[in-house]
């Protein structure tokens, strides 16, 4: 069963987005009662409630040099740097918008894997209940069954995903 899809991973037995390795930037945390930012230098992670979010999606590049404010800079913002690897959605209560910017890992994230893991979020937290993507045992399934996909559309790519959200229904009670 692999461990891991584009930018989520299993660390730790934490789903976690983005590179724990690399202490100098942030990563994200699916936790059991919602996203859990972690950002050097600060004393501990930041929560935010599941249900705090209205929606939810990862946006991610396929190499750590296209998240680059370097590039950006060079590329006259073609790419936006650390902006694309992001967790973003709206969030009640206050009403706001919510970027939460995390590390691309040294890999290159393929195709497949970058596109199955933004709809796994997308899809997971539109067919709720949200919470299960910070449940240990159903994101291992669902990364297990979804990793190995190579899909060559958008469509089939969404249609898989939609199919391992419908079959695993909500976590674990």
């Amino acid at each position: 069963m692999s461990e891991r899809l584009g930018p989520i991973e299993r660390v730790g037995g934490r789903w976690v987005v983005g590179d724990t390795e690399w202490e100098k930037r942030p990563h994200l945390e699916f936790g059991a009662e919602g996203v859990l930012r972690h950002e050097p230098g600060k004393d501990g992670p930041e929560p935010v409630p599941w249900g705090r979010f209205m929606d939810l999606h990862l946006a991610a590049t396929y190499t750590r040099l296209e998240s680059s404010t370097t590039l950006a800079v060079l590329s006259g913002g073609k790419y936006l740097g650390r902006r694309t690897c992001s967790l973003h959605g709206t969030l009640r209560h206050p009403y706001e918008p919510w970027v939460a910017p995390y590390g691309h890992h040294a890999r290159r994230y393929g195709t497949s894997e970058l596109v199955l893991a933004q709809f796994l979020v997308s899809l997971a937290f539109e067919a709720g209940p949200a919470r299960r993507l910070g449940d240990p045992r159903w994101m291992a399934e669902a990364v297990g069954r979804l990793a190995p996909l190579r899909v060559r559309k958008l469509s089939a790519a969404r249609a898989a995903v939609a199919e391992v959200v419908r079959d695993l229904g909500g976590p674990a009670e």
